[in-house]
């Protein structure tokens, strides 16, 4: 009897979990992971590029009418490309005393689960819409985000999805949810500042193999002196069923699984769930034109020195890589005369006639990896 009820209440997961599979739309941001087709929807057309607002951007305000919520304590960047995107987000909230730590390993559960409440990265494509009804007037354009890399778990069940609103002599653009609220209002607006020399060149990396397995996915992204580095977790987590089991009724979140991996004492579990990387920082190091420092760059490392260096990490999902060098990860890229992969080095989604190239380097796993990296873009840049 306990065997057949078992057998019925996995029946019944796997039901809940076709049915939210059926309920993610076409314009939310994980249907085309779920699907496996996100690279083949996302070729970089020039018809879908969003080149306006390409670069790297401080958020300085999130406000959400409905809530009477106005954020202006989180640190969050976004570094974007004219089509690939990276975003970093650690609330105040994050303890101080995690930096202390030289590894995730290093960290209790408690602290482990604080680390996870207390950060939120993703990446993936950025598209520009064609123009509708749905640009409120003022606006340039709406703009839709897949997500192939998620610090939250699978499915988001509402878009992400919003208009732009240029503000250039005010230092940057505005951001207008397209969904709206009971009272009509725009759900969410958030306040987007440009970094210091971020609006060119541009370059973004998609890693297409590894010599290590399980494989997961990672992009690299430049705009002008800006970088951001994000790579998914070896072992994914699992697709939760938004309204259950603690989790919210439009997506899910990583807190109810950390609660769950801490009430059953798994720490493997804990340690796998923030296993993802992702960092933001300065390729040059240098403080800025004529050696003044970029307050919106000051306001991201939360008032911190900055640190001479390139390459130098200014914000990471990791507080102990803070302060610290990527510059090991990504020598030895070279931009530009390089033969095409043989076959089998290279994932099935590859996308064909892009030129790709070879890194060797120390990851984050400490192990030597000969990667191949795909270039999705490149634009005014002849090395790295």
């Amino acid at each position: 009897m306990a065997e057949s009820g078992t057998r019925a209440a996995d029946d019944d997961g796997s039901r809940k979990r076709q049915c939210v599979a059926l309920r993610v739309a076409a314009v939310t941001p994980h249907e085309h992971v779920l699907a496996g087709t996100f690279w083949q929807q996302h070729c970089g057309s020039n018809d879908t590029s969003v080149r306006l607002i390409a670069g790297a951007y401080r958020r300085s305000l999130e406000c959400n009418s409905s809530k009477m919520v106005a954020d202006t304590a989180t640190r969050a960047v976004t570094v974007q490309t004219p089509s690939l995107f990276i975003d970093l987000r650690i609330a105040q909230a994050r303890p101080a005393v995690l930096a202390q730590a030289g590894s995730l390993e290093e960290l209790t559960n408690a602290q482990i689960a604080s680390l996870a409440s207390s950060t939120h990265c993703f990446g993936g494509a950025t598209e520009r819409e064609p123009p509708s009804d749905d640009v409120p007037h003022g606006h340039t354009c709406v703009c839709t985000r897949s997500h192939l890399i998620d610090w939250q778990s699978f499915p988001r069940l509402s878009p992400n999805r919003w208009s732009v609103e240029e503000r250039w002599e005010h230092g940057g653009w505005v951001e207008w949810s397209v969904r709206r609220d009971a009272a009509g209002q725009a759900a969410y607006i958030e306040h987007w500042r440009t970094l210091h020399g971020s609006r060119e060149p541009f370059l973004a990396l998609r890693r297409i193999t590894q010599s290590s397995l399980p494989f997961p996915e990672a992009l690299l992204l430049v705009a002008g002196d800006a970088f951001a580095f994000i790579e998914g977790r070896r072992q994914g987590l699992p697709l939760v069923v938004p309204g259950t089991d603690g989790q919210p009724a439009d997506r899910g979140r990583i807190e109810p699984l950390v609660a769950a991996a801490i009430a059953a004492d798994d720490r493997d579990a804990l340690l796998a769930m923030c296993s993802m990387e992702c960092h933001y920082g300065s390729v040059s190091g240098a403080p800025g034109e004529g050696h003044e420092e970029d307050p919106e760059a000051s306001l991201l490392r939360g008032g911190r020195t900055a640190t001479a260096g390139r390459w130098r990490i200014d914000l990471s999902s990791g507080p102990w890589r803070e302060g610290t060098s990527f510059a090991e990860y990504v020598q030895g890229f070279r931009i530009g005369g390089i033969d095409p992969p043989a076959p089998q080095d290279v994932k099935e989604n590859a996308l064909p006639g892009l030129p790709t190239m070879r890194l060797a380097h120390t990851s984050s796993h400490d192990k030597r990896s000969h990667d191949l990296w795909q270039v999705f873009q490149c634009e005014g840049i002849s090395s790295v």
